[in-house]
């Protein structure tokens, strides 16, 4: 019995991907500043992106999520 490997998602996308997880990131940094209650510079800024750091992960599975449903679902309509 022979399987079949189909990749849903290609290389160039998961740079992108990346790209746009990095600058989510950066956004996300900016502005968990202005809800951090700590006033020393080093620290407010560790805090807001380890904040940044977790919703990030749940931005970058997101991302994931959508990729490959819909590149199901363009898969799908092209067989039918």
């Amino acid at each position: 019995m022979e399987t079949t490997k189909q990749t849903l998602v290609s290389a160039k996308a998961i740079i992108f991907d990346i790209v746009l997880s990095i600058g989510f990131f950066g956004y996300m940094a900016w502005v968990c500043r202005s809800h951090v209650f700590i006033e020393q510079e080093p620290i407010l800024t560790i805090l807001a992106c380890f904040t940044a750091l977790c919703v990030t992960g749940v931005f970058w599975i997101g991302i994931q999520y959508f990729r490959v449903t819909l590149t199901d679902q363009r898969n799908r309509r092209k067989q039918q």
